[in-house]
């Protein structure tokens, strides 16, 4: 839109200069230029329009040249993202390791602590094992000892049990010396004896059983000194598995300390990776948002052209085509080569016709007879392909066609009257709407009058606001439904200020648009639009009493469809505005 602002204060300049008192009567000029006039204008404006086609070339070239760029750099970083989205699996892969790492390093840490609190245990046992094996020994010595003073103590009774015998075995003998006086004495000898024998046997049974004691005393001794030899030797063997344990648990909780702060550094990468992903996806759609901005300026360029052109070719003193066209339907056919093909007008002059394109069999640049019903016989070329159809020139005509084509001309306006009529009191009806908005302050004369058009942010394909914008709002719906209810119904009625721009549109064309979907707002968001066509802008810069016109709708589900649009101009003030304009089926 930069390039139309370019060329509008310019515009406005030549437009506002050639304004006056004549305006508010478009039908009737103020003076007829001269011939010479004519050329020298025509002249300018053809030049005008090489100079802008030239530019319009030369900026289309370097659109092309930055498209190619965005589209490489969107190759780029779409690579990058792959990278990025390898890197960040690898990162979540690696974190996924060392969170794991992390949890084994912790869990050994645990088992190791776990081992080294076991080890100090067993050093403690193997202390009271040792002190109770020294115990155990000096117990074990003191039974010896005890066991010892017992054997003596049974060796003395034992002496004395062999010396009782001896005295017992005399006293026996001197009893029996006695003889009867004796005998009383031998009974007492012989029990003492018999008591001594059985005090040598006990003590020699306690002897037998004081000898075993003291072996197994000295075998326990022997054991218990094994016991205590063998704790000895563990001691030293703890002692280095303790010492073991301390480095391992130090080195345990080391690697846990290193696998944590590993942990943390790869989640920090993840995370990064993460963030590169976020900022590379960013950039793909900032890259995809400039290519698509590209593209649309290419487009853009293209309509801007096409609107030039358009209006340029259409101005009344630059008109190539001087022929009057009016949009009518009429069958034909096209010969050319050994084909014949059905053709059907959509308007008609004498210096050519514009057909419905519903062929592919035919091109630009082909030449053949062209027959109308009701008109005759032409040879014609076809000159262009656009988006209203196939546009044929007249190589050749004879006088009865022309005449023909007049009079279907003239019939063509006076069977629209009653709905020009129709148009032009729309007009009226807001061009008084207008001017009293500006008798009661509602709206300022330069406001309605103005190229101050501001984007509204976010909006695909582009929509505009200015000052006047909430006046539109308030004023135009109410007119144009009213006109619109009319019988025969029209399919739009529209107000268009002279840049095309369209503030109101029909409430089923003025939904919300959609985020990211411009197709789809192109054809349901149309109000707050500067309708970049150029036939749009031919109508809406009428300034003839009304403009009768072919133009190809685009319906709501996309396809094209033929109408005639009626255009009549709206003056506020003998300032013009713009037109309104009526679409009928064709």
């Amino acid at each position: 839109m930069g390039l139309v602002r370019l060329f509008r204060p310019e515009r406005a300049r030549i437009e506002t200069r050639n304004e006056g008192p004549s305006a508010a009567q478009p039908a009737v000029h103020a003076g007829a230029p001269t011939e010479a006039s004519d050329d020298r204008l025509g002249g300018v404006i053809g030049q005008l329009e090489e100079d802008v086609l030239l530019t319009m070339r030369i900026i289309g070239d370097t659109a092309e040249k930055a498209q190619a760029k965005v589209e490489e750099s969107v190759s780029l970083v779409d690579k990058i993202r792959d990278t990025s989205d390898h890197l960040s699996v690898l990162a979540a892969s690696a974190a996924e390791v060392s969170n794991r790492l992390a949890r084994t390093t912790e869990q050994l840490d645990a088992t190791t602590r776990s081992i080294e609190h076991h080890v100090a245990g067993a050093d403690s046992f193997i202390n009271e094992a040792r002190g109770t094996a020294m115990d155990v020994t000096a117990s074990m010595d003191r039974l010896a000892q005890a066991v010892d003073r017992i054997a003596g103590v049974l060796k003395i009774i034992g002496n004395i049990a062999r010396h009782t015998n001896l005295l017992a075995l005399n006293a026996a003998i001197e009893a029996a010396r006695a003889g009867p006086a004796g005998r009383g004495f031998g009974v007492v000898a012989a029990e003492v004896k018999s008591l001594a024998n059985e005090v040598q046997r006990a003590t020699g049974d306690i002897s037998a059983q004081i000898g075993a004691l003291q072996n197994v005393a000295r075998q326990n001794g022997v054991a218990v000194g094994n016991i205590a030899s063998l704790i000895g030797r563990i001691e030293p063997v703890l002692g280095s598995i303790r010492d073991a344990v301390k480095a391992q648990s130090a080195d345990t909780r080391d690697a846990s300390a290193r696998a944590a702060e590993s942990a943390t550094f790869v989640r920090s990468v993840a995370s990064q990776a993460d963030d590169v992903k976020s900022l590379t996806g960013q950039a793909t759609t900032a890259v995809r948002t400039a290519g698509t901005a590209g593209g649309d300026m290419k487009t853009a360029i293209e309509r801007f052209t096409q609107r030039s052109m358009v209006f340029l070719r259409h101005s009344t003193r630059a008109n190539r085509r001087q022929q009057e066209r009016v949009p009518v339907k009429v069958k034909g056919i096209l010969q050319f080569a050994s084909q014949t093909l059905p053709i059907t007008t959509l308007d008609i002059s004498t210096g050519g016709a514009l057909l419905l394109d519903q062929s592919e069999a035919i091109w630009p640049g082909l030449s053949g007879i062209l027959t109308v019903d009701g008109i005759g016989t032409m040879r014609a070329t076809v000159v262009a392909r656009s988006e209203l159809g196939l546009h044929t020139r007249y190589d050749s005509i004879d006088a009865d066609a022309i005449i023909r084509i007049n009079d279907m001309i003239a019939r063509v306006h006076e069977e629209n009257k009653p709905l020009i009529k129709r148009v032009q009191q729309a007009a009226v009806d807001i061009c008084r709407a207008f001017e009293d908005g500006l008798a009661t302050g509602r709206v300022k004369i330069e406001e309605l009058i103005t190229i101050d058009y501001r984007p509204i942010p976010d909006t695909n394909p582009v929509q505009y606001e200015t000052a006047s914008l909430p006046f539109y709002e308030k004023a135009l719906p109410v007119i144009l439904q009213r006109h619109r209810s009319e019988y025969p119904r029209p399919l739009f009625a529209l107000a268009f200020d002279r840049n095309a721009y369209v503030p109101v549109h029909h409430p089923e064309f003025s939904l919300p648009q959609r985020p990211e979907d411009p197709v789809w707002n192109d054809l349901n968001s149309r109000n707050k639009r500067i309708l970049d066509r150029g036939i749009t802008l031919v109508g809406a810069r009428n300034r003839e009493p009304y403009n009768l016109r072919v133009y190809m709708r685009h319906q709501r589900d996309g396809t094209p469809a033929p109408i005639k649009v009626i255009s009549a101009p709206i003056f506020v003030k003998e300032t013009f505005w713009g037109n309104v304009q009526m679409g009928f089926p064709l």
